[in-house]
């Protein structure tokens, strides 16, 4: 999960994680052109680490409870009439109150929290102090808090098929599901790395979701639609979706065709990434396949073969311009010879 102390606050409810993302941090709001003589973007007063329920009740048994959701304040110190009205224009819309998502120091915990909460703009005559030509002390009130969601829960999952045998065609399937209940709101990024024992085969997509990049080095990275000369250039594949994924949905699946070239148990990794994603647990997705050898596992498997069928030969059959060490293909020529 993204880790970003300070004082961040964003318009509208969201996950704690996309305020972390895209959330504006009090220290790094821009500077005003009335910011002179030291005036500077600083925390709010001390009191802002003070969180407290809006409310206590107590029921007819005499048992206390809160009520009303969580309230604080942020005492903004130290403000020029444009840093007022930055925050008044970007958060509140020149509004009386806003709904937000903020996170906010907890000196009881001693955490930072994330809430969605209402937010009030000060009344200028009670909240709010006149000092050097602006304001200090301006309390803007959060009401309502509750704690905001984590954020997205991405896990990648899928299977392998296909025939696994030296010359021949495997798949790999994979897709990308989200767990929780908040929404994605970045792309998702799997990146697979051929192993040296697998050639690029093909892929397939279901139209209009993922968008898929090849690479020779795993760094430069260019459209599928731009084909290379040879396949065998094709050692990475990364595909994109930019879809939304709401709660428990999952991406279409795309798949993957590989050639293998090599026999013997061959480790396979599909990674997922997402700056939606705030569980680090189930980003990758790995297939241990077992490659069976060629039927002609030493180019003419020592020669012609006679049989009672005919006279048989193996050859090699590089599809793209790929070698292979055995055989993909065979044919018979029936001379009607047969062992005596």
């Amino acid at each position: 999960m993204t880790d970003r102390p300070g004082y961040i606050w964003a318009k509208g409810f969201i996950s704690r994680q996309q305020l972390l993302q895209i959330g504006v941090a009090i220290k790094d709001m821009p500077t005003q052109s009335d910011m002179r003589a030291g005036r500077l973007w600083i925390r709010p007063g001390n009191e802002a680490d003070v969180i407290r329920p809006a409310a206590l009740v107590d029921s007819l048994s005499g048992k206390r409870y809160p009520y009303g959701g969580a309230v604080f304040k942020w005492p903004m110190v130290n403000l020029s009439p444009k840093m007022v009205r930055y925050i008044h224009e970007t958060f509140f819309d020149f509004n009386w109150y806003a709904e937000m998502t903020v996170q906010t120091f907890n000196r009881a915990s001693g955490n930072w929290e994330c809430y969605w909460v209402t937010a009030r703009w000060p009344d200028y005559s009670a909240e709010a102090e006149m000092v050097a030509g602006g304001y200090s002390n301006f309390q803007i009130n959060f009401v309502n808090g509750v704690s905001a969601p984590t954020g997205p829960s991405l896990q990648i999952s899928g299977s392998f098929g296909g025939n696994f045998t030296i010359g021949s065609t495997g798949i790999f399937e994979f897709r990308v599901t989200n767990l929780s209940t908040s929404p994605t709101f970045s792309p998702v990024q799997v990146d697979y790395a051929y192993p040296d024992e697998f050639f690029h085969y093909g892929y397939s997509v279901s139209p209009n979701t993922w968008k898929v990049y090849w690479s020779t080095d795993g760094v430069s990275y260019q459209d599928l639609q731009l084909y290379p000369a040879s396949p065998a250039q094709i050692r990475h594949l990364r595909f994109i979706y930019s879809g939304i994924l709401g709660s428990n949905q999952s991406t279409p699946a795309p798949l993957v065709y590989v050639n293998p070239d090599v026999g013997g148990e061959i480790e396979n990794i599909f990674v997922l990434t997402s700056t939606s994603d705030s569980n680090e647990a189930g980003n990758e997705l790995e297939f241990l396949v077992l490659v069976q050898g060629s039927p002609f596992p030493s180019g003419f498997n020592a020669g012609f073969g006679l049989s009672d069928r005919g006279f048989s030969a193996g050859f090699a059959h590089p599809p793209f311009g790929v070698p292979r060490t055995g055989f993909s293909e065979g044919f018979s020529n029936a001379f009607g010879a047969r062992v005596e």
